[in-house]
């Protein structure tokens, strides 16, 4: 076999290498962002999104925490239900319509048990903590506001409710904890159970 047939095979060889490399990325990526089983296992038995309220409670039993809201058409009720099942597992976290399981999530490792006090820093909530999170490391909130039911985006017009398309109806809260006299108060902002923005407010507010 000549020089030139040699070099040949070796680039053939590195080529089917990339290639296998670029297959088992693109095989890698398509697991990590594949949705995760929407099914939650408890001791009872399996719920999954389309049981209802009381089918949860029975296979699961009551949950941890709750935040619910009622309304009006074209807004549905709405609950969120919190499972703790200590630091080394997950805290799932349960969002119902009418009564009816739509979607599981988690929000990171729970507690199992609430630190006594508040146990966080005015820089520590973030968005994405979720209700139950906020509550456990920062204690019940001074104030909490009831916006209720918004479009988000909001509308150009003004209108609170009837969303266009790309956009969806939330339930929203805010929150104002108070850290201290020499701290600035923070505003909390949640929809569906979920913060979505800190604002910070001034000193005594």
């Amino acid at each position: 076999m000549g020089l030139t047939t040699v070099r040949q095979a070796d680039k053939f060889q590195q080529a089917l290498g990339h290639a296998a490399l670029l297959c088992l990325s693109a095989l890698l990526l398509l697991l990590h962002s594949a949705p995760l089983s929407a099914t939650l296992r408890c001791g009872g038995g399996i719920v999954d999104e389309g049981d209802n309220a009381a089918q949860v409670r029975r296979h699961c039993g009551p949950p941890d925490h709750v935040e619910h809201w009622q309304g009006q058409p074209p807004a549905v009720p709405g609950a969120v239900w919190f499972y703790d099942r200590g630091a080394s597992r997950l805290l799932r976290v349960l969002r119902f319509r009418a009564q009816r399981l739509v979607r599981i999530d988690s929000d990171g490792y729970g507690f199992g048990a609430a630190p006594q006090g508040r146990d966080c820093r005015p820089g520590d909530p973030m968005p994405g903590w979720s209700a139950y999170r906020l509550l456990v490391r920062c204690g019940a909130p001074e104030a909490r506001i009831v916006v209720g039911h918004v479009t988000v985006p909001p509308r150009s017009d003004g209108t609170r409710l009837r969303p266009w398309p790309g956009q969806r109806i939330v339930y929203r809260e805010r929150w104002q904890y108070a850290f201290g006299p020499r701290t600035h108060t923070r505003e909390i902002t949640l929809d569906n159970a979920i913060v979505t923005s800190i604002r910070t407010q001034e000193r005594g507010a």
